[in-house]
């Protein structure tokens, strides 16, 4: 799966189990600034809202202090998840109710096929066990801080109706 892929279903869970296809352009004008052509959302609901709210309740948690990725923690709504294809490519998928992104560090070698992270060097440090919470969370909440001031003040919606979601 891609990284646009992944954030797109991670963005479903953010949007209450509401899937719309990534566009990467929403409209074109021309040089007088006249719209030209729109490319409007496709969007279908794939998960019960109640089940994407009991999904964000425990994503939540691994942005939170304590959290495998806290390091990704930003100053709005955040949940997310870690992931590691066998030392190749470490990953961090997050999302807020409004916004979802993908950070992915992948080892590549110079003939161009995947390689092993262990060794290599990202961001001046050789790596040692390639870890997500260590290298793809860290990404992820950088690139995060710089936008959550354009980010909505919205949070989850507490999963009430799902038996046991919320306790500790």
């Amino acid at each position: 799966m891609s990284p646009l892929e992944m954030a797109e279903a991670y963005a479903s869970f953010g949007a209450r189990g509401l899937h719309c296809d990534a566009r990467p352009v929403t409209e074109v004008r021309g040089a007088d600034g006249d719209v030209l052509s729109t490319h409007r959302p496709s969007c279908k609901q794939v998960v019960a809202p109640t089940t994407a709210d009991a999904v964000n309740d425990v994503l939540r948690g691994v942005v939170e202090p304590g959290g495998f990725a806290s390091a990704a923690a930003i100053d709005k709504p955040a949940a997310g998840k870690t992931g590691n294809n066998e030392g190749l490519s470490v990953w961090f998928v997050g999302h807020t109710p409004a916004l979802a992104t993908a950070a992915v560090i992948a080892g590549v070698s110079p003939e161009g096929s995947p390689a092993l992270l262990q060794g290599s060097v990202v961001g001046g440090t050789v790596v040692g066990v390639p870890s997500a919470s260590a290298l793809a969370a860290p990404l992820w909440g950088d690139a995060l801080r710089g936008v959550e001031d354009l980010l909505p003040d919205e949070d989850f919606v507490y999963p009430a109706t799902v038996p046991g979601a919320g306790v500790e």
